[in-house]
């Protein structure tokens, strides 16, 4: 059986080899990546509790349901969810703002 980061691993290698060989996939992933990034980032902080996803709906006084479609991306997450899920993780919440990198593709400089 693979272990999770085996697994992570491999699906970086081919999320990194779909947006290098599909331009009109990158431009989407592009205008979704704050939702991966949420998602991925409950994930990690979750799992570093060692908690089920329903632990910590438990742990939010949500459903189970809501923190799987967060985490599957079925769902975009609230700013107020990812407060309480910080809360429960007792973790601190941070958004940030950052300016993009000059990407060559793009000509920008």
């Amino acid at each position: 059986m693979s272990r999770p980061t085996d697994e992570h691993d491999a699906t970086e290698r081919a999320r990194a080899i779909l947006l290098a060989e599909h331009p009109e996939v990158r431009e989407q992933y592009e205008q979704l990546r704050p939702h991966f990034e949420a998602a991925s980032a409950l994930i990690r902080a979750r799992r570093e509790a060692g908690l089920t996803q329903a632990e910590l709906a438990a742990r939010m006084g949500r459903r189970q349901s809501l923190i799987s479609a967060i985490e599957s991306g079925r769902r975009s997450p609230r700013l107020q969810t990812l407060a309480d899920a910080a809360r429960a993780l007792d973790c601190d919440l941070r958004v940030e703002f950052t300016p993009r990198e000059a990407r060559a593709e793009d000509g920008a400089r």
